[in-house]
């Protein structure tokens, strides 16, 4: 059983777009912190921007619908990035498969507690989480990926408040995330129909199966189609 006490960090399962997604609270905490050099490290993980060494959604030689829990350990064993003595196996689910586990991991580049999760089922890679550990923009993003095909945004929680802002490009099978639990201004704008200020800066990134992206939205969201970007 995944020692949750031990490393002293919150987490909270939701509901985004009708399947079962892990969302930490942490993430809120990490985003709203500033995160100063944690945001600049030249060693954290850059591969969605340089696809290396393979492109997004294919994660670090981890495939979608192909790698196995195995294949996953072994991978997070070798990255440089991550802290190899703090990779934990815990019971999970998804899409009704309650046999389902997650993988997940520390940082050391930047220094992270439970900085990714890796969700398998039928011991294939369903769906991968990470906290961007760089200065990752929405506008960079965007620039990269093209206009998402819709967006959701909302309090990360009715009794946290704050900013739950997240795009998705089901085609491509990305997501980015962005959470900060003092945003919540933001978020409201947004869902009166403002549009999304360019620099904001993406907190995580999923990468899911087909499966993963359900016809309707979280239950802490509203879905908008993509409104643009403000003027800087």
């Amino acid at each position: 059983m995944w020692r949750i006490q031990s490393i002293q960090f919150l987490r909270k399962i939701e509901i985004r777009s009708g399947v079962w997604m892990i969302c930490f609270i942490q993430f809120a905490i990490f985003a709203a912190s500033g995160c100063g050099t944690r945001l600049n490290d030249p060693q954290a993980d850059h591969s969605f921007l340089t696809d290396e060494p393979c492109k997004a959604p294919c994660w670090q030689g981890l495939e979608l619908d192909k790698s196995t829990e195995k294949e996953i350990i072994e991978t997070l064993k070798e990255l440089p990035f991550i802290d190899t003595s703090k990779i934990y196996t815990f019971p999970s689910s998804w899409l009704g498969d309650i046999s389902a586990r997650e993988i997940g991991y520390d940082c050391l580049h930047p220094k992270m507690e439970l900085c990714g999760a890796l969700r398998v089922s039928g011991d294939k890679l369903k769906e991968l989480r990470y906290k961007v550990g760089y200065q990752l923009s929405m506008e960079t993003v965007v620039s990269k990926l093209g206009p998402p095909d819709y967006i959701e945004a909302g309090p990360i929680h009715p009794e946290i408040g704050g900013c739950d802002l997240t795009l998705y490009w089901p085609g491509q099978k990305i997501i980015a995330g962005y959470i900060n639990e003092k945003a919540e201004p933001l978020c409201n704008a947004i869902e009166a129909g403002e549009k999304i200020p360019p620099d904001i800066l993406v907190t995580d990134l999923t990468y899911s199966v087909n499966e993963g992206f359900g016809s309707l939205p979280g239950g802490c969201c509203t879905r908008n189609p993509w409104p643009g970007f403000s003027e800087p």
